[in-house]
Protein backbone atom coordinates (compact mmCIF):
# COMPACT_ATOMS: atom_id res chain seq x y z
CA UNK A 1 0.00 0.00 0.00
CA UNK A 2 1.23 3.38 -0.66
CA UNK A 3 1.22 6.63 1.60
CA UNK A 4 -1.08 9.31 0.81
CA UNK A 5 1.38 11.84 -0.63
CA UNK A 6 1.36 14.67 2.08
CA UNK A 7 0.14 17.98 1.34
CA UNK A 8 2.82 21.29 2.11
CA UNK A 9 1.20 23.83 3.88
CA UNK A 10 1.50 27.39 2.55
CA UNK A 11 3.26 30.12 4.67
CA UNK A 12 0.99 32.94 6.15
CA UNK A 13 2.36 36.29 5.42
CA UNK A 14 2.71 37.97 8.87
CA UNK A 15 4.49 40.78 8.22
CA UNK A 16 3.05 44.26 6.78
CA UNK A 17 3.75 45.11 3.45
CA UNK A 18 5.35 48.54 2.83
CA UNK A 19 3.88 50.27 -0.34
CA UNK A 20 4.87 54.12 -1.85
CA UNK A 21 1.12 55.18 -2.78
CA UNK A 22 0.59 58.34 -5.14
CA UNK A 23 0.85 61.33 -2.82
CA UNK A 24 -1.97 62.97 -4.52
CA UNK A 25 -4.51 60.60 -3.45
CA UNK A 26 -3.00 60.38 -0.14
CA UNK A 27 -2.07 64.18 0.42
CA UNK A 28 -5.95 65.31 0.94
CA UNK A 29 -6.75 62.28 2.97
CA UNK A 30 -4.02 63.22 5.47
CA UNK A 31 -5.31 66.90 5.77
CA UNK A 32 -8.75 65.29 6.28
CA UNK A 33 -7.37 63.61 9.32
CA UNK A 34 -5.67 67.24 10.99
CA UNK A 35 -2.46 67.12 9.20
CA UNK A 36 -0.65 70.88 10.29
CA UNK A 37 0.66 71.20 7.14
CA UNK A 38 -0.95 72.86 3.95
CA UNK A 39 1.92 71.42 1.03
CA UNK A 40 2.18 67.82 -0.31
CA UNK A 41 4.33 65.73 0.95
CA UNK A 42 7.26 65.14 -0.65
CA UNK A 43 7.79 60.91 0.31
CA UNK A 44 4.74 58.82 1.54
CA UNK A 45 4.63 55.09 2.48
CA UNK A 46 1.63 53.24 3.21
CA UNK A 47 2.14 49.81 5.70
CA UNK A 48 -0.86 46.71 4.76
CA UNK A 49 -1.09 43.94 7.05
CA UNK A 50 -1.70 40.14 6.10
CA UNK A 51 -4.93 40.69 4.72
CA UNK A 52 -4.47 43.73 2.74
CA UNK A 53 -6.14 46.26 4.77
CA UNK A 54 -4.27 49.39 5.70
CA UNK A 55 -2.57 50.24 8.93
CA UNK A 56 -0.20 53.03 8.78
CA UNK A 57 0.65 55.70 6.47
CA UNK A 58 3.84 57.92 6.93
CA UNK A 59 4.35 60.99 5.36
CA UNK A 60 7.22 63.53 5.27
CA UNK A 61 6.71 66.97 4.59
CA UNK A 62 9.78 69.75 2.68
CA UNK A 63 9.26 71.54 6.22
CA UNK A 64 10.72 68.82 8.39
CA UNK A 65 7.10 67.98 9.75
CA UNK A 66 6.73 63.81 9.31
CA UNK A 67 2.97 62.67 10.10
CA UNK A 68 2.33 58.90 11.34
CA UNK A 69 -1.38 57.34 11.02
CA UNK A 70 -2.09 54.43 12.59
CA UNK A 71 -5.05 53.00 11.50
CA UNK A 72 -6.99 50.71 14.01
CA UNK A 73 -8.69 47.14 13.07
CA UNK A 74 -12.26 48.84 14.70
CA UNK A 75 -12.16 51.85 12.37
CA UNK A 76 -10.44 53.95 14.54
CA UNK A 77 -7.34 56.19 14.06
CA UNK A 78 -4.18 57.86 15.93
CA UNK A 79 -2.40 60.91 14.26
CA UNK A 80 1.54 61.34 15.41
CA UNK A 81 3.29 64.42 14.37
CA UNK A 82 6.75 65.52 14.78
CA UNK A 83 8.83 68.61 13.73
CA UNK A 84 12.96 68.31 12.98
CA UNK A 85 14.68 71.09 13.52
CA UNK A 86 18.51 71.97 12.98
CA UNK A 87 19.41 74.94 15.72
CA UNK A 88 22.39 76.77 14.16
CA UNK A 89 24.83 78.73 15.95
CA UNK A 90 24.75 77.21 19.84
CA UNK A 91 27.50 76.43 21.15
CA UNK A 92 28.91 74.18 24.14
CA UNK A 93 29.73 75.42 27.48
Amino acid sequence: MMAAPVKKKRAKRTAWRKTSPDIATVAPMLRQAGVACDEDPTQVHAWFDHLDRPRRVEAHYPDGIRAQLHLGLKGTLSLTQSISIKVMGVRKP
